[in-house]
């Protein structure tokens, strides 16, 4: 599987062979910021498989705090690893958003898909503490 790493500003192309694996991390959040986007996205994950999402313009150490599952009209779904060592989960609430791909040390490199407008990107989520 082909992941991403931040190079000069830029996100690039790595293999698997040189990411530094972490272990998925249930004590905060993973978020991103896409270039030009006012707000983030959010994910949290839960030992037992659970794994929610949200977008907001709060500040992730804010969110870390107060983003938990008994929240209303969050997105949910399960996550898993593959055969290959990737973690992959749908979302589904008003969409259904397919993530997948890698735990770094304190990020997640994942391919993220949309099953409703057909759109993909690939996004570098970092990890904040609660």
């Amino acid at each position: 599987m082909i992941v991403l790493k931040i190079e000069e500003g830029k996100l690039q192309h790595i293999s698997d062979s040189d990411i530094v694996k972490g272990e998925l991390k249930f004590n905060g959040v993973y978020s991103v910021k896409k270039p030009g986007a006012f707000y983030s996205n959010y994910l949290r994950f839960y030992e037992d498989g659970h794994t929610i999402s949200m977008a907001g313009v709060a500040a992730p150490d804010d969110v870390a705090k107060n983003f938990h599952r008994d929240r209303p009209n969050e997105q949910g779904g399960k996550y898993h690893y593959d055969s290959e060592g990737n973690i992959r989960f749908i979302l589904k609430g008003m969409s259904n958003v397919e993530y997948v791909g890698q735990v770094g040390e304190n990020v997640l490199y994942l391919t993220v898909y949309s099953h409703v407008t057909d759109h993909h990107s690939r996004d570098l989520y970092k990890f904040t503490l609660a």
